[in-house]
């Protein structure tokens, strides 16, 4: 072993590399995702309604990853076939509102194995699409959708063949990348965390599909299970919800900010949606690299506020987008009271019952 200084000086070098090769990594994944897009595009579907399906792409790719290839398979297909159903909620806010109810139980459940991320993805999307769903056609985009029998057919064919796809690259991503060790949450923590997103979610979908359906009052839902955290204890828990939701809140304002200024400039819409996707490749990159939170969500907001409008009406988007997310930052800190009050003393009373246990054991 070299003991020259500059051996020395080189040696913070490999990182460096590591990040090229993770950056590449996250465009080429971003691109594969995207690349069944181009082909639907030819169809009937158009530009439009090709990348209804990539959701379904995304959860499959997750869970594969977590789960591996036979039980990712079955997670893969349930979360197509959600996708598919979840805008029948538009039509019964009852079906709707049960549904987010029985997301969170599962998420709770899931988090007690440590293979909660695919449903609380799966969780977001539904919530958003469920009261705003994916327009397939130019026809629906201008007018907004009508769930009828024949756009459910549609949208459960898409997502399967997305599905379907991203199984293939969950497959790939295995092989190549071996995903990390497992990591089970207490029992009593995941009982909360599934209760609050059950109790949270349904509310609010039940408002949000009375109320103000067709619209993005879905961030509602998106915002509560992006701040309710289930990985932490104590006065922990309290602090990473508080500071999660102050870096949400300014990161969508922030975000907002910089979606309207552009806007105001770039009025097409094929150059909007260019740096909506230009912007989520950044949120993701800042994510996966470690960025603090509120600088993934300043990039993150301009890319939705774009692509949720597909480049129309930026402005107007961003604006709901922010109310939203304070209003879903704001209940999420109200349950965080009653956690911090209530349930943390019984989650602590839980953990020494179990260390008095296990020392009368031994």
């Amino acid at each position: 072993m070299s003991n020259d200084p500059e051996s020395v000086t080189k040696a913070p070098k490999p990182p460096k590399k590591r990040a090229v090769k993770r950056d590449i990594f996250v465009v080429v994944l971003i691109i594969l995702i995207v690349l069944p897009t181009i082909p639907l595009s030819l169809t009937s579907l158009g530009p439009i309604g090709s990348g209804a399906g990539m959701l379904g792409t995304v959860i499959a790719v997750m869970a594969v990853r977590t789960f591996g290839l036979a039980k990712g398979a079955l997670v893969s297909l349930f979360g197509a076939l959600v996708l598919s159903f979840a805008p029948l909620g538009l039509n019964y806010p009852a079906m709707g509102t049960m549904l987010m109810v029985i997301l969170g139980c599962i998420c709770g459940l899931a988090t007690y194995q440590g293979k909660e991320s695919p449903f609380v993805m799966l969780s977001l999307f539904v919530g958003i699409t469920m009261v705003m769903p994916n327009p397939l056609t130019v026809d629906q985009l201008d007018h907004g959708v009508t769930v009828t029998s024949d756009y459910i057919l549609v949208l459960t064919g898409l997502m399967l063949l997305s599905a379907v796809w991203g199984f293939l690259l969950g497959w790939l991503l295995l092989k190549k990348l071996p995903s990390g060790p497992v990591v089970p949450v207490q029992r009593e923590i995941a009982m909360t965390y599934g209760a609050t997103l059950a109790l949270l979610g349904g509310l609010a979908a039940a408002v949000v599909l009375t109320w103000f359906p067709n619209t993005a009052a879905g961030w509602v839902i998106l915002t509560v299970y992006v701040i309710v955290v289930p990985r932490a204890v104590d006065d922990k828990i309290v602090h990473e919800m508080r500071v999660k939701a102050v870096h949400r809140v300014v990161g969508t304002i922030v975000g907002v900010a910089i979606a309207g200024a552009i806007a105001t400039v770039i009025r097409h819409q094929i150059p909007l949606i260019l740096l909506g996707i230009i912007c989520l490749v950044v949120a993701l990159e800042f994510r996966v690299a470690g960025r603090p939170y509120w600088q993934y969500v300043i990039f993150l907001t301009p890319g939705v506020v774009f692509l949720t409008g597909y480049g129309m009406e930026a402005d107007q988007f961003g604006f709901i987008r922010l109310t939203c997310t304070i209003i879903g930052v704001l209940i999420s800190l109200a349950a965080l009271e009653l956690i911090r009050r209530y349930t943390i003393p019984w989650i602590l009373r839980s953990k020494e019952r179990e260390a008095a246990d296990i020392a009368q054991r031994a």
